[in-house]
């Protein structure tokens, strides 16, 4: 399998400032900069090809390069779009659901076959990934340190660790 490159990274935020500061019942502006900045880190650490959850939380656009027709499996689940070329020239694709994922087939095709395509988590997962993105945010704010002086250091709370595992994407 081709590593991806990320062409268009998602526009959207997973969560918002203002949803984060009402989560963490912040009401004031001081610490805003701070706050997106955890969300940033908290949607970087579970996100697209490179995150725990392999997948693209909003959407995205990502390319493979493959030599021969295929079939190619995409590295990326929860594909909306695709689009091939050969030597900057549209190819028609086979796509194939194989999994939770997606293969395609240029069949006829010799070179590198370029793959452009957009993937997002299906509406129906986003609330998990909200709630995980809300509770790392909320433990890494209140738990600015490694090691805290007079109590225990904690790790990232169980239930984000059950939210990654059931948002993983596992290839079948």
């Amino acid at each position: 399998m081709s590593v991806p490159v990320l062409v268009t990274p998602a526009t959207a935020e997973v969560v918002g400032v203002s949803d984060l500061k009402a989560f963490l019942r912040v009401d004031h502006g001081d610490e805003d900069g701070l706050i997106g900045a955890l969300a940033d880190a908290a949607t970087a650490w579970l996100d697209g090809w490179g995150g725990v959850l392999g997948r693209a939380i909003m959407p995205q656009t990502w390319r493979q390069d493959f030599e021969g027709p295929g079939p190619h499996v995409l590295a990326m689940p929860d594909v909306v779009t695709v689009a091939a070329t050969v030597d900057d020239v549209a190819v028609d694709v086979i796509i194939e659901a194989i999994g939770a994922g997606a293969a395609v087939t240029a069949e006829g095709v010799t070179g590198t076959l370029r793959v452009t395509y957009t993937c997002q988590m299906p509406p129906e997962r986003l609330p998990a990934a909200q709630a995980a993105v809300k509770m790392l945010v909320a433990h890494w704010y209140m738990n600015r340190e490694t090691v805290v002086t007079g109590t225990i250091a904690t790790d990232v709370p169980m239930t984000v660790g059950a939210l990654v595992a059931a948002l993983r994407w596992r290839f079948v």
